[in-house]
C-alpha cells in the first residue's frame, strides 16, 4: 500500500532541503521524494500532512551499551576516569541479576523507537549477543577485553563460537587499547568489515600509553590481568593503532577527546569516522572533544549517547541539542547529518538508513511546532524547539 506524507520541510540529508514536500512509502521502503504537489499529482493519492513541520531521517545512535542500562544511578561519578571504571565493575559484579538486566535493557530499547531512534551500535559483552525483535535495530559489536597477549587467540576463538549461530548479524570489537592486547586488536580487525573502539578518552588512558605508568596500570595489576611483557608504545592511541596496523576506515573511533593535531591527521588519511559522545564526557569529567579542528580536517563525525552508567538517557534529541549547545559554531545541518547519516554509514547500514531517499527504509521522524515559521529547519530539530515528535 502506498502511503504519502507531506510537511512544510523534508529534510533527505543526503540532498538539499526541500520546501513543501513529500516522501511516498510502499512496504517499509521509501519510493519516491519530490515537492508535495508534484507527487501528489503523479500518484494521485490523498496525504498524510503534517502542518508547521519538518521530515527527517531518524537519529542513528552510533555507540551504545543498552546491556549496562541497568546500572543506572549504581556507579560513582565526579572521580577521575579510572575510578569510574572501577565503579563500574564493582557494580557489574555486586549487581548480576539476569531479571534486572533484561528488564532494563528491553525498557530502555523500546524508549529510543519512541524517541526517534531507528538504529544503533550496540556493544554487549555477551549478555545481549541474541536479535531481538523491535522497532530499533541493533548493529551487535561483541566486545573483547583482555590485556594479555598471551590470551587473544583463546579469548578470539572463544568469542567466534559463541557468535557462530549469529555469524554475520554480530561483529567483533576490541574495547579499547588499555583493556585490550595489540594481538586481540589484530585477531579482531583482520577478520571484521565493520568494527568500532573506544579511544583517547581519559588521560589515565594517555598515561598508560605513553609511558606504562599511572592509574589503569595499577588497576590492571590489582586485577592480575597485568601483561608483564607488554611493550610500552610510547605514542598516543591513533598512533598505537597505526603502528599495530589496524588504523582504517571499518573501525569507528569512539570518544577522541584527546587527538592531536598529528593523530587527526592520521584518521583523516585512515578514513575513520569519530563517534561523539559528549554527554557522557562531560559527565565523566573526561573532558571535550576537538570538535572544530576535526571538521577543519574534515574527519566524518556521527554522535552516540555511551550508557546510563555515564548519561543520564539515550536520547539522541538530547544529545545533538547539548552538543549543539557545546558547539555553537557547528553548522546545524552538519550536527543533522552527524546524528543520521554519518552514523548508518559508520555502522555499515548507509544504504538503509540516515537519508530520505527512494530504496532506504522508510524510518522517519515529524518534528512540529510553530517556531519552524522563524528559524531554519534543522536548526528547529537540532535546538529542538519543536514541541511535538512523529516516529516512523
Amino acid at each position: 500500500m502506498k502511503k504519502l506524507y507531506t510537511a512544510d520541510w523534508i529534510l533527505p540529508v543526503s540532498e538539499k532541503p526541500m520546501r513543501n514536500g513529500a516522501i511516498l512509502v510502499e512496504n517499509g521502503l521509501i519510493t519516491d521524494v519530490n515537492h508535495a504537489a508534484i507527487l501528489s499529482k503523479r500518484y494521485n493519492i490523498l496525504p498524510e500532512k503534517f502542518e508547521k513541520s519538518v521530515i527527517a531521517p531518524a537519529w542513528v545512535n552510533a555507540h551504545c551499551h543498552l546491556e549496562l542500562s541497568y546500572l543506572k544511578n549504581l556507579v560513582s561519578l565526579g572521580g577521575s576516569f579510572t575510578s569510574w571504571v572501577r565503579s563500574l565493575v564493582s557494580a557489574r559484579e555486586e549487581n548480576i541479576e539476569a531479571g534486572r538486566m533484561q528488564e532494563f535493557f528491553t525498557n530502555e530499547l523500546a524508549k529510543l523507537s519512541k524517541t526517534g531512534t531507528a538504529l544503533i551500535g550496540d556493544l554487549t559483552n555477551g549478555a545481549f549477543l541474541e536479535p531481538v525483535e523491535s522497532a530499533t535495530e541493533r548493529v551487535v559489536f561483541y566486545e573483547l577485553l583482555g590485556f594479555q597477549k598471551e590470551k587473544a587467540h583463546d579469548l578470539y576463538n572463544n568469542a567466534l563460537a559463541q557468535i557462530e549461530p549469529f555469524r554475520g548479524e554480530i561483529h567483533l570489537a576490541p574495547h579499547a587499547l588499555y583493556s585490550t592486547s595489540a594481538e586481540l586488536v589484530r585477531l579482531i580487525l583482520d577478520h571484521e568489515t565493520v568494527s568500532t573502539i573506544h579511544v583517547s578518552e581519559s588521560p589515565d588512558e594517555m598515561i598508560l600509553l605513553n609511558d606504562g605508568s599511572g592509574p589503569f596500570r595499577k588497576f590492571l595489576e590489582e586485577r592480575n590481568v597485568w601483561d608483564k611483557a607488554w611493550k610500552i608504545p610510547g605514542h598516543s592511541p591513533v598512533q598505537y593503532l597505526k603502528t599495530t596496523g589496524v588504523l582504517d576506515k571499518k573501525l569507528l573511533l569512539v570518544h577522541g577527546i584527546y587527538f592531536t593535531q598529528d593523530d587527526m591527521m592520521l584518521v583523516k588519511k585512515a578514513g575513520n569516522t569519530v563517534c561523539l559522545c559528549v554527554r557522557s564526557n562531560n559527565t565523566l569529567g573526561a573532558g571535550m572533544p576537538a570538535v572544530y579542528d576535526l571538521m577543519e580536517h574534515q574527519i566524518p563525525l556521527c554522535i552516540g549517547t555511551d550508557s546510563l552508567a555515564s548519561n543520564h538517557d539515550l536520547d539522541m534529541n538530547e544529545e545533538v541539542a547539548y552538543l549543539s549547545a557545546c558547539f555553537p559554531g557547528l553548522d546545524h545541518a552538519e550536527i543533522l547529518k552527524m546524528g543520521t547519516l554519518n552514523g548508518a554509514e559508520a555502522l555499515g547500514k548507509g544504504h538503509e538508513y540516515g537519508a530520505l531517499s527512494k530504496g532506504r527504509k522508510a524510518r522517519f521522524n515529524v518534528f512540529s511546532g510553530t517556531e519552524i515559521k522563524n528559524m531554519k529547519p534543522e536548526t528547529f530539530i537540532v535546538t529542538k524547539s519543536w514541541s511535538t515528535l512523529t516516529c516512523y
